[in-house]
């Protein structure tokens, strides 16, 4: 099990990326007592996260966050691979969901992928996304940009522009 320290920047599931403020010993039931990593998301300061140290479920959704390297491989071997549209809507949603709540990257960059092409498709017959496509489109690229634009020191819409300059695609 990875032990984090204060000071450590991490990526937390969906909550991005997030300062260990500290690490505290907290009693939640007289007597019986816990350490807890405590988590301040950079996206929200008013937040404050509290994970068990000893809590794999929770701990498994808790990483350190990538390198310039790291996140360099990651786009560069997304290329040309996305998630597969499903016509399905409830399907859709759900597989939406599931890769919004685990935060892998490779696999957010390929569902904006996924959803981008499906919304050029869109719009060359004069339709649009759903708003909840629309939606999951707006929270994987946040979740993507929050991680990137943190390690690379870029805003978020110059994370998009590093993006599509190593996948070469074109503005």
């Amino acid at each position: 099990m990875t032990q984090y320290k204060k000071g450590d920047y991490v990526r937390y599931a969906a909550s991005g990326v997030c300062l260990i403020e500290e690490i505290k010993s907290m009693e939640l039931k007289p007597g019986k007592s816990n350490d807890f990593y405590i988590l301040k998301p950079l996206q929200n300061k008013n937040s404050t996260l509290y994970v068990p140290v000893n809590s794999e479920p929770l701990l498994a959704k808790m990483r350190y966050i990538l390198t310039k390297d790291e996140i360099d491989e990651i786009i560069a071997s997304s290329k040309g691979k996305e998630l597969s549209w499903i016509e399905d809507r409830k399907e859709r949603s759900e597989n939406f969901r599931k890769v919004l709540a685990e935060g892998n990257v490779q696999q957010l960059i390929e569902l904006v992928s996924c959803i981008y092409l499906k919304k050029v498709a869109l719009k060359a017959e004069n339709k649009k996304l759903s708003s909840y496509d629309e939606d999951s489109l707006t929270k994987a690229q946040e979740s993507v940009e929050n991680e990137f634009s943190f390690v690379l020191n870029l805003t978020g819409e110059e994370v998009g522009k590093y993006i599509r300059n190593i996948l070469g695609i074109k503005d």
